[in-house]
This record gives structure tokens, sequence and C-alpha cells, in this order.
């Protein structure tokens, strides 16, 4: 892992930070890298996109992102897109989340020590 020597100049070279916001109520708050992301949100002045990572087919579309359709410039694909891009730096949306199961959370928990105690296995 590489550590930023000069934070605040790294922070630019970014419109938004994201974080994963399909996580159940229960794991929410305590999620190290959703608090940090939404600490250097504020801290550096850029707006938090969120996004649902579905690991499951049932998680994918529970938490997005709500743009206003009136200030959105639909006249040209490009067009479309900028103003997307300008709207999401610009912190001009909200955000919908439908929390995953408390259970889906702990079978990616497991699922995921069980690669990692895996990975480490072959590795040596």
């Amino acid at each position: 892992m590489a550590y930023s020597k000069n934070k605040e100049e790294d922070a630019e070279k970014f419109d938004a930070f994201e974080v994963n916001g399909n996580f159940s109520p229960f794991s929410m708050p305590f999620s190290p890298a959703n608090y940090l992301t939404k600490l250097w949100g504020r801290k550096y002045e850029k707006p938090v996109l969120r996004n649902s990572d579905g690991h499951h087919p049932k998680d994918i579309g529970k938490t997005y992102n709500i743009f206003n359709s009136e200030i959105i410039d639909y006249s040209s694909e490009r067009k479309f897109r900028d103003s997307i891009n300008y709207h999401a730096r610009e912190g001009n949306f909200e955000y919908q989340f439908k929390p995953i199961p408390i259970w889906r959370v702990f079978h990616h928990a497991l699922m995921l020590g069980i690669n990692y105690l895996f990975r480490k296995k072959d590795n040596k």
C-alpha cells in the first residue's frame, strides 16, 4: 500500500469520493472505509457518491444517486454525460439507500475470510 505524501494535493485530483452504500444498517456505521471516505469528503469539500457494490443479484440497485432531471442536459449524449459529471462534482444530487439483509453481510464477510485463508495457504 502506498501512502500519500501530500494528501491535499492528491485530494484535488478527485471530483468526488465514493462509498459502498449497500451495507445493512447494522454494519454501515462500523465500516471504516465508508467512515473515512465521508470524513475526507467533508475535510476536502468533495461530494460523496453512493453505489450498490452488489455481490448478489438482489443487492444491485438498492443504493443509487438521484439527479434532478430538470437540470440535466438531454440534447446530446455528450452533453448528458457532461451534465451528470458536472452535477456529481458539484454535489447536486441526493441518494436512495435500501439496506441489504444482515445475513448477507455476514455471508459476504465469511466468504471473504475463507477466500483469504485459502489464498494465504496457497502462497506458502
